[in-house]
């Protein structure tokens, strides 16, 4: 760490860069704020038309020019759903062994190589020890990504800023609270009764941090709200552009209809309740002892109007807003105006400086080893200095030890042939200049084969590009499950075929979006709804029942349920363990094309009238038919000119990771009797058909009626209302030419039939 007498706590958010800098106060006990820092960014960084990185840089840019970091030790916290952490109930163990024993847990708890992240791990407060053997010790566990942590870091890197810590989000809560305002009393610590726990919410912009503590024992959950989902609301429900809804927002009361607004955000607040009641459930059952008193919640989206007392009200629990710091002075930051007035978004920079000034609770710290291993070369380079020294003087010595040897050689003294070095030296360079001239003529040629290459290869594409939206809308229509006894696409009345017996699945429009970089829409959510969609597809086929698939409720609020069943979705990009951490690809052996570069994302639009609650209907008919064949089937395309054909896979064709978003039942939408006979009681007009009610004019010879009918004839009837599914399914696709395909195949074809022939001969 730096030598400085100071410490500087960075947290880098969505919507801006807090930084606080303190040293300890005179009497040890307290610190003093002697500079802060506020920068808020023109763009929340999740937006999608904002640069995330360029942001970052301009605003650490403008806080470098701005303070002076020289001399103090810096630490930086990281969102808490970026890493994982678990906490180790030990045995009891001689206190040497818990670092084995807490590796070995690490390999069982962490789903990655331990070689691929950082980790690091702590006996929390409270744990006893007695004549060198831990006694109801607790470890916890915390560790992320190490590409996570490197490209996270980077900015900082890039600006020569030297990090010290490196720490998650809700761990730097739990020290700023655990040591300003959850202290447990001397009676309580006397008589080992622990004391109540508070809840702490801790609204971000994209997520909120719920941490449950006592000042001693520690949970923590990352819920996947924040202030700009209510911002999002707001731009859907009064059409507006994020930036009038944004402000809309913060002044929602001075609004010309505060109500409207509110009544607009409303889903949003009711969905932040289910999160905070689910994970307090989901806590009380792993502590049934714990007693929880009131809750504080911090962060600048709590500044929304009646936040605080709708929570209240809603979780009959207290409410405070954390808006103070019992023990850190400093009258020169405290009463700075722009310090009050963001003075809830300090908290976890308040967490990190008493990290750096090694006052925490927890000091785990998530640097990488290879910076502080570089840190510490940078400490030794006056005796790396010295060695250099010694080498270079080495190498003298052995200059001129070559040197005497070179001028027994000299080009003009001639051998014991009279053969002169240098007569030898000159057919050497004539040979290296012939051979040059090779060289340049070689690249040359190179480069004109390689120019000819890209004409052809530019020629061809423009070619198969024309077809490639047709193909695709090909694939789609191949993809639709067709009723085989209505092959001639009749059209039946209701009575003659049912709706529900009908094996049709309708679509009502075809949405398209662009993106330069596809893996950005290619997200640990998207990627985890389709594999558990594969998964419920191959139980369909197994014909087991699908607990999934009904709604089932899940224990775990962190682990997920099938998306566009009723079930929860994921909280924060949590895997199938909950363990807090996207998984990273796929785990089937035909994986889909690799998500990178330029790609379209594909959303179709449906409905079918498969009744609801019966085998094979809802969800699973959609996915046993139109997603089964978009992501395993084929279809038949024209190959030049003639009546060639070819047939690729869809996934050939750049298709791929279908997953259903969403679906739901509803009747609010009636379907035409296309032989619907209006009675011949004198009311129709003639000439022009039937309409929607009294007076409507029609299409036909049925007329324009005057009124309704009085009865409605059950064997003549004018509309039905069906169980109608109404679903939105999405999909990747790449734009694969017909020429890219060919290659692609010839390629595979190569490759197999070189595994062939090396199998055949024993692999020589």
């Amino acid at each position: 760490m730096a030598g400085g007498s100071g410490a500087w706590g960075i947290d880098i958010g969505q919507s801006g860069l807090k930084a606080l800098r303190a040293t300890v106060a005179d009497d040890g006990e307290a610190i003093v704020a002697e500079a802060f820092d506020y920068i808020e960014y023109p763009k929340i960084l999740s937006q999608p038309d904002a640069d995330p990185d360029q942001l970052v840089r301009d605003a650490l840019q403008e806080f470098l020019s701005r303070n002076d970091l020289r001399g103090d030790s810096v630490a930086i916290s990281v969102s808490g759903q970026s890493g994982l952490a678990r906490f180790i109930k030990l045995p009891p163990v001689d206190k040497k062994k818990i670092p084995d024993i807490v590796k070995y847990e690490a390999k069982q708890q962490i789903p990655f190589e331990l070689d691929d992240v950082v980790w690091d791990y702590q006996p929390m407060p409270g744990s006893d020890e007695e004549e060198g053997f831990a006694l109801d010790t607790e470890v916890g566990l915390f560790a992320m990504k190490r590409d996570q942590v490197v490209r996270f870091i980077r900015p900082l890197v890039d600006a020569e800023v030297e990090l010290d810590v490196i720490q998650l989000t809700p761990l730097c809560i739990y020290n700023a609270l655990a040591f300003d305002a959850i202290r447990p009393s001397e009676a309580e610590k006397e008589s080992g009764k622990l004391p109540a726990s508070v809840v702490i919410l801790s609204l971000g912009t994209e997520t909120s941090d719920l941490v449950v503590t006592n000042g001693i024992r520690l949970w923590q959950r990352s819920v996947p709200i924040g202030g700009n989902h209510f911002t999002k609301q707001v731009t859907k429900e009064l059409k507006l552009t994020f930036a009038k809804a944004e402000h809309l927002k913060r002044n929602a009361r001075d609004a010309e209809d505060a109500k409207k607004v509110y009544q607009a955000m409303r889903p949003v607040f009711n969905d932040l309740v289910t999160e905070i009641q689910r994970s307090l459930g989901f806590f009380r059952s792993l502590d049934r002892a714990a007693e929880i008193s009131h809750m504080l919640v911090m962060g600048n989206a709590v500044k929304l109007p009646g936040l605080p007392q709708y929570l209240e009200k809603s979780l009959s629990m207290e409410v405070k807003k954390f808006d103070r710091f019992n023990r850190l002075h400093g009258l020169s930051v405290l009463d700075a105006p722009a310090f009050k007035e963001n003075v809830l978004a300090f908290p976890v920079c308040y967490g990190l400086v008493l990290q750096g000034l090694k006052l925490a609770q927890l000091s785990t710290n998530l640097v990488p080893r290879e910076i502080l291993t570089q840190r510490l070369i940078r400490r030794k380079k006056p005796w790396a200095a010295a060695i250099a020294a010694t080498i270079l003087l080495a190498c003298a010595l052995n200059y001129f030890s070559h040197w005497s040897v070179w001028e027994t050689f000299h080009p003009d003294n001639p051998d014991s042939n009279g053969v002169t070095w240098g007569n030898t030296s000159k057919l050497g360079e004539n040979l290296t200049t012939k051979s040059q001239g090779h060289v340049t003529t070689d690249d040359s040629q190179q480069e004109d084969l390689t120019r000819l290459h890209e004409l052809g290869s530019a020629a061809v594409g423009s070619a198969d590009g024309r077809l490639l939206w047709l193909e695709l809308l090909r694939a789609i229509t191949e993809s639709l499950p067709v009723d085989m006894e209505n092959a001639e696409r009749k059209i039946f009345t209701a009575d003659e075929k049912p709706f529900e017996q009908r094996q049709e699945i309708y679509i009502d429009r075809i949405e398209s979006e662009f993106f330069q970089d596809i893996s950005e829409w290619f997200t640990d959510v998207v990627q985890e709804k389709y594999e558990q969609g594969r998964s419920v597809r191959m139980i369909d086929d197994d014909g087991d029942e699908l607990a999934a698939s009904a709604g089932e409720a899940v224990e775990d609020p962190s682990a997920g349920a099938v998306p566009g069943d009723g079930g929860v979705p994921p909280a924060g990009g949590t895997d199938l363990a909950g363990n807090g951490m996207a998984s990273d690809g796929m785990a089937s052996d035909d994986e889909p094309i690799e998500l990178t570069g330029s790609g379209w994302v594909i959303d179709i639009h449906g409905h079918h009238f498969r009744p609801q609650g019966e085998p094979g209907s809802g969800p699973q008919y959609v996915r046993t038919t139109l997603l089964e064949k978009l992501d395993t089937g084929s279809v038949e395309l024209p190959m030049g000119s003639g009546n060639l054909t070819v047939r690729f896979t869809l996934r050939e064709m750049g298709i791929s990771y279908p997953y259903l978003l969403s679906g739901n039942y509803t009747r609010s939408k009636r379907v035409m009797n296309p032989n619907y006979k209006p009675p011949d009681d004198g009311r129709n007009m003639g000439g022009l058909g039937y309409g929607e009610g009294p007076g409507a004019m029609g299409i036909g010879s049925l007329g324009i009626s005057a009124t309704e009918p009085a009865e409605e004839d059950p064997n003549n009837k004018r509309y039905y209302t069906p169980a109608r599914y109404e679903f939105v399914l999405q999909f990747c696709w790449k734009q694969l030419t017909l020429t890219e395909r060919i290659d692609a195949r010839e390629k595979d074809k190569a490759e197999s039939t070189n595994i062939a022939s090396n199998a055949g001969t024993g692999g020589i």
